[in-house]
């Protein structure tokens, strides 16, 4: 009664399926794996163009004069204008930095 189960086409059918299945799984995994690999090369690339943005920008701000720095952010002949040029010259007047202070 059941010898029909037994035959070449079933077999051959379950061994698609079981081809069918482990392919579908290892294809899945293979996937998963890229797309990370994937996203953690744009991360990468993208810490390091802000990097090199963050670089060009102290550069530029090492270089401007105390006049320059405060005239980008407020209008010349302003209070806070004012203010942002006693800050700059005061921070300029006592550097900080911890390694050369050696006094106790």
């Amino acid at each position: 009664m059941f010898s029909f189960l037994t035959g070449d086409i079933f077999k051959m059918i379950g061994v698609g399926v079981i081809c069918a299945f482990l392919f579908g799984t290892g294809g899945y995994f293979y996937g998963k794996r890229e797309g990370k690999l994937q996203a953690a090369t744009q991360a990468l690339e993208r810490s390091v163009t802000v990097l090199r943005d963050r670089n060009k920008i102290d550069e530029n701000v090492t270089a401007s004069d105390s006049s320059a720095l405060c005239a980008d952010f407020f209008v010349p002949d302003s209070a806070d204008y004012g203010e942002c040029m006693r800050r700059l010259e005061e921070a300029n007047a006592k550097p900080v930095n911890g390694s050369d202070n050696h006094s106790n």
